[in-house]
């Protein structure tokens, strides 16, 4: 395997990793009525603005 397909590899997971820690830290907010509600749309925004990013590494991975 090349050095680039390993970094790839390895900024997928760390960029895979933020976007958990995020989830996890919107998971221990307030417990209201309707705070789950907006804490899965939240999860949901987080995870759509990583898509771009991970569709990138994957056809940079692809590539190299």
């Amino acid at each position: 395997m090349s050095a680039r397909v390993t970094r790839v590899r390895e900024f997928r997971l760390a960029l895979i990793e933020v976007e958990a820690t995020k989830i996890r830290a919107a998971g221990t907010g307030s417990h209201e009525v309707g705070a789950a509600e907006n804490a899965t749309d939240d999860i949901a925004r987080d995870y759509m603005r990583a898509l771009p990013a991970l569709a990138k590494l994957e056809r940079y991975e692809r590539r190299a």
